[in-house]
């Protein structure tokens, strides 16, 4: 599949979860994504005489959150390429969830953070407490998102797996006469 076509079959399935896309499609995507943040963020930066925005809903992000709306089909489809069901992207929850368990400490960190931000010359305990604030608030949840963008990725490099082979979400297939399997 060519980056054209992988970049329309995407767009023109936006709500199919149904079915599979091959690595070249996903991957293409991927790279589509990368170069319009790139493209944006650059027309931006120069938009501000050099400088990026502080502000979490400026236009870079506003399109990577409107591209992730093709991109959720599409990992599922992915995933069910390589005879995977679509709901093991829920994983992707987990980081989220054990960050709003752990909110107390996130408020705290913040807390520890504003104080930290006004001192002159933080001693070295004080830089420590506030690292160790950090890893108490958002360690756990980082930790989870490792082992996850792992599987995630691994996935995504997989082969094709067809019908013959076992792959419940594929397009039935019969498996090749010449007993090459």
């Amino acid at each position: 599949m060519s980056f054209v076509g992988a970049i329309k079959t995407v767009f023109k399935r936006w709500n199919d979860y149904r079915g599979v896309s091959g690595r070249s499609e996903y991957w293409y995507f991927i790279l589509f994504t990368f170069l319009v943040s790139l493209v944006v963020s650059t027309f931006e930066s120069v938009a501000n005489g050099g400088q990026t925005s502080p502000n979490i809903w400026n236009v870079p992000n506003l399109v990577q959150l409107v591209l992730y709306f093709w991109l959720i089909p599409l990992t599922v489809r992915r995933f069910h390429d390589v005879g995977i069901s679509g709901y093991w992207l829920l994983t992707s929850l987990i980081p989220l969830i054990l960050l709003a368990v752990s909110g107390p400490a996130i408020l705290l960190f913040s807390d520890t953070l504003e104080v930290y931000m006004t001192l002159k010359n933080p001693s070295e305990a004080q830089s420590i407490m506030l690292v160790e604030r950090f890893f108490s608030a958002f360690g756990l949840a980082f930790l989870a998102s490792i082992p996850l963008a792992i599987f995630q990725f691994v996935v995504t490099i997989l082969k094709s797996k067809p019908s013959w082979r076992g792959n419940r979400f594929a397009p039935v297939t019969e498996a090749p006469k010449d007993g090459w399997v």
